[in-house]
C-alpha cells in the first residue's frame, strides 16, 4: 500500500500534472544518504485510501481563500480581489510488487468577489504505466488532458483582457531505461497540443489567439555512467518541432521551428551534505521563416539540494530554454530561469517552505525584455492524516523594457488552505 502525505497547493494550482510513471533507479544510481524534507515519509499523517481490489484510491478536496493586490496584474490602476476556489480530486494507484498503473482525475473551480469575469473551472485527467521488464529495465508511458486558463501574469497574455485566455492541452508520451552496470541509457518521447480560444479586450475588441494553436514532437536521449556510488557524469540531447496549426498573417507569419538542446554533466552526491546535477551545453531553435532567424546559446541545467541539517533543505535550480511567444511579430524567446528554497521542519507536523525566483525573457525580433521576480513564504500544519491546512504570501514582480516593452506590474497575494483527505 503506498501511503499519500497531505499536501497543500496553496495558490489554487491544482492541476498541476505530476510525472505518474517512473523509473526504478538501479543502486549505482541512486543519491539517497539524505532526505529532503519534502520527501521525509509521515506515516502518522499520510491518506490510507480506500481499497479496491489490488488499487488504491486518494479521495481529497482543497478549499483555498485568497486576496490578491493586482488581480488584472496592471501597471497603474490596481483592483484587488478576494478569491475563493475550490479543488476536488483523486488518484487511483496500483499495489503491486512490480509494474505499476496510476490514474488521476482533478478539477478546479474559482469564485471572485467582485470580477463575474474571473470566475472560471478547470480540470484535467490523465494515466501512466511502468513496465517492469527486469530490475535493470523499465518501459513507460501515459497521457492526460487539461482544460486550462492562462495566468495574467503569463508574458504571452495580452493586456486589457476582459477575461483570462482559456485553452486545452493534451499530452502523451513514452519511456524507457535500461542499465549496464556502470551505464544507464534512457529515453524519452513526447508529443503535446495546445488548442487556444480567442479572447475579448475590455474594449469589446476581439484578441485572435488560434494562431498559437501548435503540436510539438519532442524526443530526449540521455548516457549516464557511473563513476563511484556516488558520481556519474551524463550526456543527454533533446530534439524538438513544433507545428504551428493556422498560416500565419502579415503582421505574424507562422512560427514553426525545430530545435536542440544538447547538455553534458554531472550527477553527484557529496557526502551526506550535497547532492544534485549540473550541466552545460548548447541550444538552438531554428526557425522556418527567415524573418526569425534562429535562437542559440548557452545551455545550462542545475539542481541542488543541501542539507545542513536533517530538517533544513536548502536548494537551488536554474535552466536555460526557449520559449513560444505569443507577441505579434515575435515567434520566441529565451529564457533564463534561476530559484532559490529552503524548506524546513518546525515540529514534525509543521513545515516552512521560502522560495524566490528570478527570470529573464529576451524575445526574438521585437525589442522586448522582461525580467521577473517571484517570491514566496508559506507554513504548513499537518493536524491528523485526514486534515492539514496553510497559510502563506506570495509576491510577484515583472519589469518590461525595450521599443515593444509590455507592461510592468507588482501583485502580491495572501492565501489559507485547508485539505481534506482520506
Amino acid at each position: 500500500m503506498k501511503l499519500k502525505l497531505i499536501t497543500i497547493l496553496a495558490t489554487g494550482s491544482a492541476l498541476g500534472l505530476p510525472v505518474l510513471a517512473q523509473a526504478q533507479t538501479p543502486d549505482m544510481f541512486a543519491r539517497d544518504r539524505n532526505v529532503s524534507v519534502k520527501e521525509r515519509p509521515h506515516p502518522e499523517y499520510e491518506a490510507l485510501g480506500v481499497h479496491w481490489g489490488t488499487f488504491y484510491a486518494y479521495p481529497r478536496v482543497q478549499f483555498d481563500l485568497s486576496h490578491e493586490s493586482n488581480v488584472f496584474a496592471t501597471e497603474t490602476n490596481e483592483q484587488s480581489d478576494t478569491l475563493f476556489r475550490v479543488a476536488p480530486s483523486v488518484e487511483v494507484e496500483s499495489d503491486w510488487t512490480r509494474h505499476s498503473v496510476t490514474a488521476f482525475a482533478r478539477a478546479l473551480k474559482t469564485w471572485s468577489s467582485n470580477y463575474g469575469n474571473e470566475n472560471y473551472t478547470t480540470w484535467a485527467v490523465g494515466t501512466a504505466g511502468r513496465l517492469d521488464v527486469r530490475r535493470t529495465t523499465n518501459i513507460g508511458a501515459g497521457a492526460d488532458y487539461a482544460r486550462e486558463i492562462e495566468p495574467r501574469t503569463a508574458s504571452n497574455t495580452p493586456q486589457s483582457l476582459f477575461e483570462p485566455i482559456r485553452y486545452d492541452r493534451a499530452q502523451a508520451y513514452v519511456t524507457a531505461s535500461h542499465a549496464f552496470n556502470r551505464l544507464r541509457i534512457s529515453g524519452r518521447g513526447d508529443v503535446r497540443s495546445f488548442d487556444y480560444q480567442n479572447g475579448t479586450l475590455l474594449s469589446g475588441l476581439p484578441v485572435i489567439q488560434t494562431d498559437r494553436n501548435q503540436t510539438t514532437y519532442e524526443a530526449t536521449a540521455r548516457a549516464d555512467y557511473a563513476i563511484s556510488p556516488a558520481t556519474a557524469v551524463y550526456a543527454r540531447v533533446a530534439f524538438n518541432d513544433r507545428a504551428y496549426d493556422e498560416a500565419g498573417t502579415v503582421l505574424t507569419p507562422k512560427r514553426d521551428s525545430s530545435g536542440v538542446n544538447a547538455l553534458v554533466g554531472v550527477d553527484f552526491e557529496l557526502s551526506n551534505l550535497v547532492r544534485g546535477e549540473a550541466g552545460v551545453g548548447y541550444l538552438n531553435q531554428s526557425f522556418d521563416n527567415d524573418i526569425y532567424g534562429s535562437i542559440s546559446g548557452l545551455s545550462t541545467r542545475v539542481r541542488l539540494e543541501y542539507f545542513p541539517t536533517q530538517l533544513l533543505t536548502i536548494g537551488m535550480t536554474a535552466d536555460r530554454s526557449v520559449g513560444d511567444s505569443g507577441a505579434v511579430g515575435s515567434a520566441g524567446y529565451m529564457s533564463s530561469a534561476v530559484q532559490f528554497t529552503a524548506d524546513y521542519e518546525m515540529r514534525r507536523n509543521v513545515i516552512i517552505e521560502g522560495r524566490v525566483g528570478y527570470i529573464n525573457e529576451d524575445y526574438d525580433v521585437i525589442d522586448r525584455q522582461n525580467d521577473r521576480w517571484t517570491a514566496g513564504i508559506r507554513g504548513t500544519y499537518l493536524i491528523n492524516r485526514r486534515l492539514g491546512v496553510t497559510a502563506g504570501y506570495e509576491y510577484e514582480s515583472r519589469r518590461s523594457s525595450g521599443i515593444d516593452r509590455i507592461n510592468d506590474f507588482n501583485t502580491s497575494r495572501f492565501m489559507v488552505s485547508l485539505v481534506a483527505q482520506y
